[in-house]
C-alpha cells in the first residue's frame, strides 16, 4: 500500500521486483498487488476498465493509463513460425534467406546481397559484380578439320551449360592484313556448328562473341587456335 503523493508513469508487471508501498513513492515498475497473470487467456480485444481506489480525503487525478499485452504464440501469417523467429513475418514463406541478412527472400528486395534490386538483377539468387547481376562465365573455343568428311566442327565450351547452346562462332581465314570472315553462325543444343570443309586452302580459326544469358551468366569471348586446311577434293 503506497501513500502521499504519487505524480507520473507507474508501471504494473509481473515480473517487477517489488509491490508499490511507502510514502510519496517514485515513478517506476511494481508488481500488482493481484498478478496480472490471472488474465493469462484472455481475448485481447474489446474495452478495457483500471479500478482506482482512493482512501484519502484529498482528490487526485489519472491523467491516462496504457495496457501492454504479451501474446505467448503469434504467428500473423500462419506459416507455423513465430513472429518472434520468422524472418519475413508478415508474408508466409519457408524461411529461404540466401544472403543471410535475417530477411527472408520472400520479402527481401536484394536476395542475394549484390549491388542490384532483385527487380532488375538477370540473377537475383546469386551475388556477383556484373552489370547484369549474373555470374561471368569462360568459354573457350575450337575448330576440328574433318579432312575424309569434308566437314569443318566449330565448338565452343563451357563450364555453364548455358553458355554452350545459341553462342555466336564466326569462322575465319588468316590472310595479310584484315582476316577474311567466312561464316557466322549459332552453335547446336551441344556447342557446336557444323559446316563444309572451305575450298580455299589456308589458315583457319574460330571465334566465339561474348553474350548475356538471362537467368544464368555473361558468357565470355575466345578464340580458338589457327589451324591449316588443305585444298578440297
Amino acid at each position: 500500500m503506497a501513500s502521499g503523493t504519487l505524480d507520473g508513469a507507474y508501471t504494473f508487471d509481473d515480473e517487477a521486483g517489488a509491490k508499490i508501498s511507502g510514502a510519496n513513492p517514485v515513478p517506476g515498475r511494481f508488481r500488482p498487488a493481484t498478478p496480472a497473470a490471472g488474465l493469462e487467456g484472455s481475448t485481447g480485444t474489446g474495452k478495457w476498465s483500471l479500478w482506482l481506489l482512493n482512501d484519502s480525503t484529498s482528490g487526485g487525478i489519472l491523467r491516462s493509463f496504457t495496457v501492454t499485452l504479451t501474446y505467448a504464440t503469434c504467428d500473423s501469417d500462419g506459416d507455423g513460425v513465430e513472429e518472434s523467429a520468422d524472418n519475413c513475418p508478415t508474408l508466409a514463406n519457408d524461411q529461404a534467406d540466401i544472403d543471410g541478412d535475417s530477411v527472408g527472400d520472400a520479402c527481401d528486395v536484394n536476395d542475394d546481397g549484390d549491388a542490384l534490386p532483385d527487380a532488375t538483377d538477370g540473377c537475383p539468387a546469386t551475388a556477383s559484380g556484373t552489370g547484369s547481376g549474373c555470374p561471368a562465365a569462360t568459354r573457350s573455343a575450337a575448330v576440328t578439320h574433318l579432312a575424309k568428311k569434308k566437314r569443318v566442327v566449330l565448338a565452343t565450351r563451357s563450364l555453364v551449360a548455358a553458355c554452350r547452346p545459341g553462342a555466336e562462332m564466326t569462322f575465319w581465314r588468316k590472310r595479310r592484313g584484315k582476316d577474311l570472315r567466312v561464316v557466322v553462325a549459332s552453335t547446336n543444343s551441344s556447342g557446336k556448328i557444323r559446316l563444309r570443309s572451305p575450298k580455299k586452302a589456308g589458315r583457319y580459326y574460330a571465334t566465339v562473341a561474348a553474350s548475356y544469358v538471362p537467368g544464368a551468366a555473361e558468357c565470355g569471348s575466345a578464340r580458338s587456335k589457327t589451324i591449316r586446311i588443305r585444298h578440297r577434293r
